[in-house]
């Protein structure tokens, strides 16, 4: 279920982030060489050999600049095959040194790893079809520039004779790599000492609960997320935080972050100032999180993002669903929700003793909340089907209807 979510929660950013995308990588040089007649050279051929006897290898390399410097979560090689002769294993090389298609020969051919980099098994019956090979681990390396992109290389023991569509066949379907790029590894978040940064892109987690307190002299925040490009999935665990001046439970200074499942809690503050979650940057999302407040300190507790296209969804300030840690928790305290401009703020409950709960710019959508208090709101705003106390528009051309 949680993967299943993830999932989602990452295609969210498909059109707005280069992660969490999905490339297609498409062939920038291919040939084949032949140890039978070593000086030939097939460059402008439309079919691509792989054959065990005097020896045909066929030399594949993508385009991998749409991919440069991220993380390869999912990488899969696409071969069409044309025709194959009897049932065998072929394996894929990494290849070490430069080489171009209309300068490669067998007398001219790069270098290339000995051990295979992926493998697969092919018959009569693919004729026509399509193979996937996983090719994970050495996309990666791309990516990362650990490897020097020159591409892959096919050879064979077996006794076939296989034809693969170059990209010269006008007809043919020519090999392509399918790349899904995002984070693949997590990192268990330690908060034995704080506050704890988060400075390189990837996924974040808990793996427990956490009661923290800190006794600063200045405005202190507990996780701060200087990275683009980061999710922070609390798995259902909990943030307690507490502390003698204003704090700032996730404190975000970059964009393109997601926060979800989870609850934080901020309590005991003398200066009743601060958040659970603050953020200057663009397209923050926070989804499904308990946000509890001071019960002494109305204005604690809240989401306060600065910048565009936030997406707020399924956040939930109530104290009515106090957390059972916080002695103090009363039904009508709770935190405000303040965005930016084109924002999402959907399907909230929020318990607010301060008048404006909550508050949103310009160009956005505010759609099935539940409110105490009143909404605010900017220019161009389309605002339907809340409860809200009132609802004030500062601005003009807002869409308000169906609302109570």
């Amino acid at each position: 279920m949680r993967e299943s979510l993830i999932a989602v929660l990452l295609g969210v950013f498909v059109s707005q982030h280069s992660w969490g995308a999905e490339h297609s990588l498409t062939l920038s040089e291919d040939t084949w060489i032949n140890g039978r007649v070593p000086n030939a050279i097939y460059g402008e051929v439309d079919s691509l050999h792989t054959h065990n006897w005097q020896p045909k290898y066929s030399l594949l390399r993508f385009d991998t600049s749409s991919i440069s410097g991220q993380t390869v979560a999912r990488a899969t090689l696409k071969l069409f095959v044309r025709d194959v002769r009897n049932s065998g294993s072929v394996t894929l090389h990494t290849i070490l040194t430069p080489w171009d298609e209309d300068n490669t020969s067998w007398n001219t051919r790069p270098s290339f790893k000995t051990s295979e980099s992926a493998s697969f098994q092919v018959g009569v019956g693919d004729t026509g079809n399509i193979i996937e090979i996983d090719v994970t681990n050495v996309v990666q390396s791309w990516a990362s520039g650990d490897q020097e992109n020159w591409g892959l290389l096919t050879s064979t023991l077996s006794n076939i004779l296989l034809l693969l569509d170059s990209k010269e066949n006008s007809a043919g379907v020519p090999a392509t790599i399918d790349v899904s790029t995002g984070p693949s590894a997590e990192t268990v978040m330690n908060l034995e000492s704080i506050p704890y940064i988060i400075d390189a892109p990837g996924l974040y987690t808990l793996d427990r609960n956490w009661d923290l307190e800190v006794d600063n002299d200045e405005q202190f925040s507990f996780i701060r997320i200087n990275s683009d490009k980061v999710i922070v999935d609390m798995r259902g665990y909990r943030l307690r935080m507490s502390g003698t001046v204003p704090v700032t439970g996730l404190d975000i200074n970059a964009s393109g972050v997601l926060i979800h499942n989870g609850s934080i809690n901020i309590s005991h503050t003398i200066s009743c100032d601060g958040s659970a979650i603050a953020g200057m940057g663009n397209d923050i999302r926070v989804l499904d999180m308990l946000i509890f407040g001071h019960s002494e300190c109305p204005g604690i507790g809240g989401v306060r993002l600065s910048g565009i296209e936030h997406r707020v969804i399924r956040v939930n300030t109530a104290h009515s669903l106090c957390d059972p840690m916080l002695e103090d928790c009363k039904i009508d305290r709770g935190g405000s929700i303040q965005v930016g401009d084109h924002a999402l703020v959907k399907d909230n409950n929020l318990f607010c003793e301060n008048s404006d709960c909550l508050v949103v710019g310009s160009n956005s959508s505010v759609i099935n909340n539940h409110v105490s208090q009143s909404i605010l709101v900017g220019s161009g705003n389309l605002v339907v089907n809340n409860v809200a106390a009132e609802i004030e528009a500062t601005g003009t051309g807002n869409v308000i209807e169906n609302n109570w």
